[in-house]
């Protein structure tokens, strides 16, 4: 009886509520596609990381002696120091990919690892969601803006990391005991980077859900299945050549990260390691300079926070301690932004479109309608508008970065040049490098060098002598206390070692360009002579005085430039020319540093500061007074926010000689 009442109550009877609107699913897929072109045209730009060199010397020494590094090899004042690589796999399948399509494999390894990452957290988002939200495709494009592409074995372990989590909330979801994967992901990864620890973080975060769970429903089978696998997967990181020290490594190297350390100065640290709350690095020489990736570091904080937020009540507990462990781990550091973001992605991403969701309710329902396939359609063009804009070397150029579009190494930030010069030259007793360009050096000359860029090699007391060498008081005492026969010197980063030897005579200048420079003792490889001065007309632009006058007085003229222009980043920011003016300038020849700024103001169409502080003080060299008054006032109309009065005074005391030297 109920049965046939039941059926016979009729429909318009009962409360019907109105169905959610299903946006359709091909614009995601648009959008994403669009994503990914971009991220392969970033991530096609030439080697410049400073690591690659010691990683490249690191697969070469293991693939000729066939073990593992025990002790240092490259660096000379910490040679035998204990060292554990537990980047070795990695290294070694760098040095043979090399070996096999030198620079160009790397690159396009390097993206491909890259994408598999992307794949990665579009399937993790999937089977959380059942779809692919817009919200992925949104925290994808930010993540590839805010990435460095450099090749490093962190791209290695996103994939690892990827993996482990995707083991972890499958199990989850739909099978509680596809976990067994997990010690063999360990395995590969403890022997690829020593960031390892970071999937066993994982695993007791999610272990934390199973043992809530298990507490609640007072079922403790699947928590067993839970416990048994994650013990396996910490025992297989023993599964190194290193055994305990291999574990015990990673907890070491994290003390790198503490507030007191000497890497993280905000001053003379190492920029990576600070947090991604400092406003140091929107900075490039000293400039305020905002397109740079640093800001979508920021920003990708900010939409994985948002996401959260929005989503609170989606979010389980795994995902929530893994929110607030990675996201430890991130601030500790803004080098950790990868690992944040994969942790935090599949939660983020639905929270965004749920944000987004929440927007569209309340616009009318055509509107919804076109939204989303708006959306897909405006995404297209944008990503081609700004791949053109990388792939024409503009989108660098506005960040004041030395990276370029290309295939090999970037010679911009790598002495690839100068180090070519230095494999030619007699054996030395020693010598001195920068932090950054010591691996390079050390693979491309097969020598011992002072320092790398390998913060667990130097440690903190050799990193503290280092940076004794940048203190222009104490620069002296050093380089007397070391003795090198030759230096090689970054032209940007350590003004005052130029500084300092162009005075000297008992160093002489042997090698020079627009980046580094080489100095020789007086008496080591005496054949090798010192460069001449340079020639106008081929070392530096010819310039007459009524086409001096012409170029000072645009600057009451330039303007801003039109967005074909801004595509030619070189003619927005002429670097070239400024970064000549700024080594002759060190190298005390005034005229050729007047000359390279004059050039790049007049080929600029827009107001660049750089090249008019540099002709500043080469006029002020030169003892043309009233021409460097001129700079100063045409700094003070275009950039406002420039300390013209400090310069004014630097301009005073540079017209008078500077006695002594090193």
């Amino acid at each position: 009886m109920s049965r046939n009442r039941i059926k016979k109550t009729p429909v318009t009877m009962l409360p019907v509520p109105q169905p959610a609107m299903i946006m359709p699913v091909w614009p995601a897929w648009v959008a994403l596609g669009a994503v990914l072109f971009l991220a392969v045209t970033l991530g096609c730009r030439e080697i410049a990381s400073p690591d690659i060199g010691f990683h490249l010397n690191s697969g070469r020494w293991i693939a000729e002696h066939g073990a593992v590094p025990s002790g240092e090899m490259f660096v000379y004042p910490v040679l035998g120091r204990p060292y554990i690589d537990l980047q070795w796999l990695y290294q070694l399948m760098l040095w043979h990919g090399y070996q096999i399509g030198g620079p160009a494999l790397l690159v396009a390894g390097n993206v491909a690892l890259t994408l598999i990452s992307f794949g990665l957290l579009v399937l993790r988002v999937r089977n959380r969601e059942g779809r692919l939200p817009m919200g992925a495709v949104l925290l994808l494009l930010v993540f590839a803006l805010g990435n460095d592409w450099e090749l490093r074995p962190h791209v290695a372990s996103w994939v690892c990391l990827n993996l482990v989590l995707l083991v972890l909330e499958v199990r989850s979801k739909s099978n509680p005991r596809a976990i067994w994967p997990l010690p063999f992901l360990m395995i590969v990864w403890a022997n690829t980077h020593s960031l390892y620890i970071l999937g066993l973080v994982a695993i007791g975060c999610h272990g934390l859900g199973v043992l809530a769970a298990a507490i609640v429903s007072r079922q403790w089978v699947q928590f067993r299945w839970f416990a048994g696998a994650a013990i396996l997967a910490g025992l297989a990181c023993f599964i190194t050549p290193y055994g305990w020290r291999g574990v015990q490594f990673p907890f070491d190297q994290f003390t790198q990260l503490d507030a007191g350390s000497v890497f993280k100065s905000t001053t003379q640290g190492i920029a990576e390691f600070l947090s991604p709350l400092s406003l140091q690095g929107y900075l490039s020489q000293g400039r305020l300079v905002l397109t740079k990736p640093f800001l979508f570091v920021q920003l990708a904080l900010a939409l994985v926070l948002l996401g959260h937020l929005r989503g609170a009540r989606r979010t389980s507990i795994a995902e929530w301690v893994l929110l607030l462990l990675f996201g430890y781990v991130f601030l500790k550091a803004q080098k950790n932004f990868g690992y944040f973001v994969i942790a935090a992605f599949p939660a983020a991403a639905a929270g965004l479109s749920s944000w987004a969701a929440v927007f569209l309710g309340s616009l009318p329902q055509a509107t919804r309608r076109l939204a989303s396939p708006l959306a897909a359609g405006l995404s297209v063009p944008a990503s081609v508008g700004f791949v053109l804009w990388v792939a024409s070397g503009g989108w660098y150029q506005a960040s004041r970065s030395p990276h370029q579009p290309g295939f090999g190494f970037n010679e911009r930030a790598l002495p690839v040049a100068a180090a070519r010069f230095l494999a030619a030259a007699p054996p030395a007793r020693s010598v001195l490098n920068s932090f950054d360009h010591g691996g390079w050096v050390a693979f491309a000359t097969g020598r011992e060098v002072y320092i790398d860029g390998r913060t667990e090699v130097n440690g903190p007391d050799h990193f503290r002598d280092y940076l004794a060498l940048k203190n222009p008081r104490t620069l002296e005492r050093e380089i007397l206390r070391l003795r090198p026969d030759w230096i090689l010197v970054p032209l940007s980063g350590i003004p005052q070692w130029h500084e300092g030897l162009a005075r000297s005579r008992q160093w002489r200048l042997v090698y020079a360009d627009e980046w580094n420079a080489v100095y020789f003792r007086e008496n080591y490889a005496p054949d090798v002579l010192q460069l001449a001065s340079p020639a106008v007309g081929r070392d530096y632009p010819e310039l007459q005085d009524a086409e001096v006058g012409r170029i000072m007085g645009l600057g009451s003229k330039q303007r801003p430039a039109g967005w074909v222009r801004a595509l030619q980043g070189e003619a927005m920011f002429p670097m070239t020319a400024v970064r000549r003016s700024a080594f002759y300038l060190l190298a005390r020849q005034p005229l050729a540093a007047r000359n390279w700024a004059l050039q790049g103001i007049a080929d600029c169409e827009v107001f660049f500061p750089d090249a008019w502080i540099n002709l500043a003080y080469a006029l002020a060299t030169l003892g043309d007074q009233t021409k460097a008054s001129h700079c100063i006032e045409v700094l003070r109309v275009w950039a406002p926010g420039l300390e013209t009065e400090n310069l004014a005074r630097e301009l005073d005391s540079t017209r008078r000689s500077r006695a002594g030297g090193i």
